[in-house]
């Protein structure tokens, strides 16, 4: 199976939260029993630091469903260059799972566009 194309829009400071289904070619869920799933967002696929961690989990095995949550105190790590909200900052990303017998399928990967915050916590 081929990874599918999904591109994140985060605005940095705020939270930020996805569910994923895993079904199969028609439309049935994969039962993931078994399986672990991880998740990380790079500056780039070549970058060996991990800009932000998905910490995605299996929420519902049977039902195929993955989720992960992002705080804004964690999204405020993401750096940002632009000076408005028009002006990105791009990273890329992928969601993986791994069977038990340690089969790995990438399921989805993109780019992740970070929009720089204005209004910070605190400040």
């Amino acid at each position: 199976m081929q990874a599918g194309i999904y591109h994140l829009y985060i605005d940095q400071g705020a939270s930020y939260s996805k569910s994923i289904f895993v079904v199969d070619e028609f439309n049935n869920p994969i039962d993931l029993t078994g399986y672990i799933v991880r998740g990380q967002i790079r500056k780039s696929a070549a970058d060996s630091s991990i800009a932000l961690n998905l910490n995605p989990t299996i929420v519902s095995a049977a039902a195929g469903k993955i989720s992960f949550a992002l705080l804004g105190t964690q999204t405020a790590l993401l750096e940002t260059a632009g000076s408005n909200y028009q002006e990105v900052t791009v990273y890329v990303w992928d969601i993986e799972i791994e069977s038990a017998s340690g089969v790995v399928t990438r399921l989805l990967n993109g780019f992740v566009y970070v929009s720089p915050e204005v209004t910070k916590n605190g400040g």
